[in-house]
């Protein structure tokens, strides 16, 4: 009988250490969002431990699980213009959390921009498993936007390049600006 009683309770300690060990296994988001050390030297920058966006909240009253971070990065020179760099990044405990999250994340998204821009869908590189990439043109304000979503197997990252200047930045200045620190954020995410 004690035999048995070992037995149990042994089993009992490893699935009880296996659940925890799935919740922790979620990457630090911390870790994962571009640092200042990222941009130019001179840039603005701030970092939260939540996706500033509010969509960390949304997801987790619909049941999903993530831990978020984000970063805002901000420069002016005469030559470009301001440019801002920001972006959230999701961290999960499974591949099927992310692809809940890439989804909740894109439809808010999605939502921000009917609600505000012009934006419309564009082609990016591939950074990842899943993506959506949109495209804000300049207007007569001289600010144009990309927004890049990506899940890369348990990681979702969002990022944000906005660029203005009066003379209105073509759409090569700012998809520049976009590959360079959406690479910089796939290495920092590496696997996943």
């Amino acid at each position: 009988m004690r035999v048995a009683t070992t037995v149990v309770s042994i089993v009992t300690t490893l699935i009880v250490g296996a659940a925890a060990f799935a919740a922790s296994a979620a990457k630090n988001p911390t870790s994962l969002i571009l640092h200042k050390a990222d941009f130019p030297s001179g840039v603005e920058y701030d970092m939260s431990s939540d996706d500033g966006l509010g969509i960390e909240d949304t997801l987790a009253a619909r049941g999903v699980e993530t831990e978020a971070a984000s970063y805002l990065g901000a420069t002016y020179s005469k030559t470009k213009g301001f440019l801002q760099v920001s972006g959230a990044v999701y961290a999960t405990a499974s591949v099927a959390t992310a692809r809940r999250v890439f989804a909740g994340v894109k439809k808010e998204r999605d939502t921000f921009w009917r609600l505000s821009g012009e934006a419309r869908p564009m082609t990016a590189p591939s950074y990842g498993n899943e993506q959506f990439a949109r495209y804000d043109p300049p207007g007569g304000e001289g600010i144009g936007i990309m927004e890049l979503i990506v899940r890369r197997n348990t990681v979702v990252w969002l990022l944000n390049v906005k660029l203005e200047r009066r003379t209105a930045p073509p759409k090569a200045a700012l998809l520049g600006d976009l590959k360079k620190y959406a690479l910089k954020q796939k290495s920092r995410v590496g696997r996943g």
